[in-house]
């Protein structure tokens, strides 16, 4: 009989357990190479120590526009739109407003 008790083996801890995290840029790079040919998207994903599941999520942020390279020299798109163009109308007529009344619900003149 094998008897097993007392005998240890070696084991390794290989993975820190924290979650990677990637910048806009490194995921925009990442998608860019899995559409380089047919079928690449497990290979790339495989590459980078993700799931395809992952990079397949990646690819619809990038297509949605949810998944943009950022800019770091501190400018975000505008859009100049020209100033109204308006009227020159008279201004419109003054309303006249009554006198104060009194204490003792007189108007003074």
């Amino acid at each position: 009989m094998n008897d097993l008790t007392g005998h240890f083996s070696r084991m390794e801890i290989v993975d820190s357990g924290r979650r990677r995290r990637f910048t806009d840029e490194a995921k925009l790079a990442i998608v860019a190479e899995s559409y380089n040919g047919p079928r690449q998207v497990t290979a790339t994903a495989q590459r980078h120590g993700i799931t395809r599941w992952q990079l397949n999520a990646w690819r619809r942020a990038a297509r949605e526009g949810r998944l943009v390279h950022r800019s770091t020299n501190g400018f975000v798109p505008a859009i100049v739109v020209a100033e109204p163009v308006v009227a020159n109308t008279p201004p419109a007529a003054t309303v006249a407003v009554p006198p104060p009344v009194s204490d003792h619900g007189r108007m003074e003149c």
